[in-house]
């Protein structure tokens, strides 16, 4: 799209995304964010014409990135290494997730207030996520 994959590298120490590795990475996320913050700041929008100038330039920066993501060029241990990553941090927040409820149901007095949709669905959706994984790598 707009920006150039050779320019940034994954992010490997602070979560998800990608880093700068040249002046144009550089140059690129400052492009992208001054229009934002300009018309944030300098223009009297209302406050909904705000929110759709954000979402609408957030989004096409969000696409731009996850663009640039699928393109960048990564050797086998690369991709080892971030498939690795990837499952220890999906592990923790499986564990944490399930402790909180746990913690939840210990703590509360209302049994209907300890099945939080959200976390249900983040958990049950984890395991359907990896039984279809399973079931569609299992002959490859």
């Amino acid at each position: 799209m707009i920006g150039n994959p050779d320019w940034f590298t994954i992010r490997k120490w602070g979560g998800w995304g990608l880093t700068p590795k040249t002046w144009q990475g550089w140059v690129y996320i400052l492009v992208m964010v001054l229009p934002l913050v300009l018309v944030t700041a300098i223009f009297r929008l209302s406050p909904e014409t705000i929110k759709t100038v954000t979402l609408v330039w957030v989004s096409i920066i969000m696409l731009d990135v996850f663009d640039m993501m699928i393109h960048l060029k990564r050797d086998e241990r690369e991709e080892k290494h971030e498939a690795l990553a990837e499952r220890n941090a999906a592990w923790f927040i499986v564990f944490i997730l399930a402790f909180g409820m746990i913690i939840k149901a210990l703590v509360t007095q209302n049994p209907d207030a300890v099945l939080d949709p959200v976390i249900l669905t983040a958990l049950f959706g984890g395991v359907l996520v990896k039984a279809l994984t399973h079931f569609y790598l299992r002959d490859k």
